[in-house]
């Protein structure tokens, strides 16, 4: 049987090992499972990143969230866990 991608982003502009290249990012339960030339795999959604920039995995732990403040409202943890869920869901 073979695999079947949550989501695939097609056609990023990936930064990879030093490196810009055009690439496609294979996505499977909220995890990226490979990165390269994915466009004959099966997928349930996919995303067209054409001119776009992508960066896997990149956290930007510039994000100002209510740290310090607020945080019985929004904090790292919450935050991030529903940036990531927001992500996968699109």
């Amino acid at each position: 049987m073979s695999l079947v991608y949550d989501l695939i982003i097609l056609n990023g502009n990936c930064f990879i090992s030093n490196t810009l290249k055009k690439a496609d990012i294979g996505i499977l339960n909220g995890k990226i499972q490979e990165i390269g030339d994915l466009k004959n795999q099966k997928f349930k959604k996919t995303i067209d990143a054409s001119n776009l920039h992508v960066l896997p995995g990149l956290i930007d732990t510039q994000v100002h969230f209510r740290e310090p403040g607020s945080t019985d409202v929004e904090d790292l943890e919450s935050e991030s866990m529903l940036r990531t869920f927001m992500f996968c869901q699109v």
